[in-house]
């Protein structure tokens, strides 16, 4: 784990909420294409080139996951972003939209056995992207993404920690979000969310007291991570969520952070245990100094004294820190 803001140890040592974001940070967000269908007679070469023309230059974890061994259209398509939904573009006389199905068309719009089969594969944690054409369901995509090695486990560390409330903010389909949420058993979520609703829901909770931890990996995610009071991404995360980021885990493991929790405190009392032995041994010894009961050569060996002491009480630190390489 790397720090990239010193100070934002105390916030760490003092959270008492955790927020997670789910694509790439409660799974690997190595999504990985599944099944398909066509809808209003779409051909799939066609839908496919299409997509993986609109999703040309986006970082996003799906993005690379429809785009994969497909060919795009030779012409360069403008595309337009609407954050948390999903991408527009104009082509073949037509508006194209890619992105949850409530964005690219209306659920109505969908005949009763496509719906049953979209939400049957939500059911299942799938993740759809939709493709429209002016308003009308075109293509339907499912993703699925594993979830990270040791995720249930750290959820349980941080509430054995003492962080009293877990939560996720996604933007994933509430759906998918929820069949997250119960293998690794976390009971507050919401699935749907826009960058700005996140932000919202946190400065929610802290004007009630909350102290939170933010987790998150994406573009999405900078806003929230900047806003929490300690915030924390992977190695592996786009540069704007590591700028954000007070904490960088250098690994892939969450683990870490539950035994970096532990050793914050542990500072935070360190530093305070130093600072008050300072203060105190300075209030008593320099008054003494001044009025002559105390000789030069035997204040400075006092002072000498006094700072190995702070440091020996910081090198305590050494014994109870994060196991080797973390």
């Amino acid at each position: 784990i790397l720090p990239m803001r010193i100070a934002a140890v105390e916030a760490l040592a003092l959270a008492d909420t955790l927020v997670l974001d789910k694509t790439g940070t409660l799974t690997h967000g190595r999504p990985r294409l599944g099944a398909l269908r066509m809808l209003n007679g779409m051909d799939e070469g066609q839908a496919r080139a299409l997509v993986a023309s609109m999703e040309r230059h986006s970082e996003h974890p799906l993005a690379h996951a429809l785009r994969e061994g497909v060919v795009p259209l030779e012409e360069e398509i403008a595309v337009r972003n609407h954050p948390g939904q999903g991408l527009e573009a104009e082509h073949g006389g037509a508006i194209w939209r890619l992105g949850s199905p409530a964005f690219a068309f209306a659920e109505a719009a969908l005949g009763e056995d496509d719906l049953n089969w979209l939400r049957s594969q939500v059911d299942d944690g799938g993740i759809v992207v939709a493709l429209g054409r002016d308003g009308a369901p075109r293509a339907l995509f499912v993703l699925h993404d594993a979830v990270r090695e040791g995720a249930a486990e750290f959820v349980r560390e941080a509430r054995e920690l003492g962080l009293s409330r877990v939560v996720i903010l996604s933007g994933d389909q509430p759906g998918a979000v929820g069949h997250l949420a119960r293998q690794i058993g976390i009971d507050d979520w919401h699935g749907g969310m826009r960058p700005e609703d996140k932000l919202a829901w946190i400065r929610q909770a802290q004007a009630e007291g909350a102290t939170v931890l933010m987790a998150g990996d994406g573009i999405n995610d900078a806003p929230t991570l900047a806003a929490a009071q300690v915030s924390v991404s992977f190695g592996a995360a786009t540069t704007l969520a590591q700028l954000h980021s007070d904490f960088v885990l250098l690994g892939t493991d969450l683990r870490v952070l539950s035994r970096a929790i532990p050793l914050a405190r542990l500072t935070r009392r360190n530093t305070r245990q130093n600072l008050g032995w300072a203060a105190g041994y300075n209030l008593l010894a320099v008054p003494f100094a001044s009025l002559g009961f105390i000789n030069p050569w035997l204040a400075a060996i006092g002072m000498s004294l006094s700072s190995l002491l702070v440091v020996g009480n910081a090198l305590r630190l050494r014994r109870a820190g994060l196991p080797a390489g973390e």
